[in-house]
């Protein structure tokens, strides 16, 4: 890969995939390092095949965060609550949505550790199904019905919590 292709991917991805590696990281530290080794590998790895850049750019950032991840939990140095949480733009519900969503996040780790990443992938970076799919390496249809698993854990869990947010932004 030359260059200037490497140029465009960052300048086109590389704010996403940070914002991604910081919030599943809570450390600008190491969202900055992994970010980095997204694009060496890119470099490395890249080739003229690879169709869906955004999605191979996530799944390398994704990939490097679970090895991460995984390294520094045989540490036990981190727990499921080490995640920060994106802001909502709403002041006055900032606070509450972000215990909320913390909780959400623990309590979709409790069921399946992949929940929380899939579930960041989706609400914070927006990507679509499919990305998510090739992002993490499983089929659309697995990636729908692991959603359908988050979307039954929350209503479950948090149903009047949602609510009462939604009352109070009326």
């Amino acid at each position: 890969m030359n260059l200037p292709e490497i140029e465009k991917l960052f300048i086109e991805y590389a704010a996403g995939i940070r914002h991604l590696l910081l919030k599943m990281t809570k450390s600008e530290d190491t969202a900055d390092d992994l970010l980095q080794e997204v694009f060496v590998q890119a470099i490395k790895y890249h080739n003229s095949d690879v169709e869906k850049k955004k999605a191979w750019l996530y799944s390398i950032a994704y990939n490097l965060f679970k090895k991460h991840y995984n390294t520094i939990k045989k540490l036990q140095l981190v727990s499921s609550e080490s995640y920060d949480l994106p802001d909502k733009k709403n002041a006055c519900n900032e606070i509450d949505f972000q215990e909320i969503k913390k909780e959400i996040i623990k309590k979709l780790e409790e069921k399946n550790e992949a929940y929380g990443p899939i579930f960041i992938l989706r609400l914070d970076n927006e990507l679509t199904y499919e990305e998510i799919a090739r992002v993490i390496g499983v089929s659309k249809r697995t990636v729908l019905r692991y959603f359908e698993n988050i979307r039954k854990i929350i209503y479950k869990n948090f149903k009047n919590d949602i609510t009462e947010l939604n009352n109070w932004h009326q």
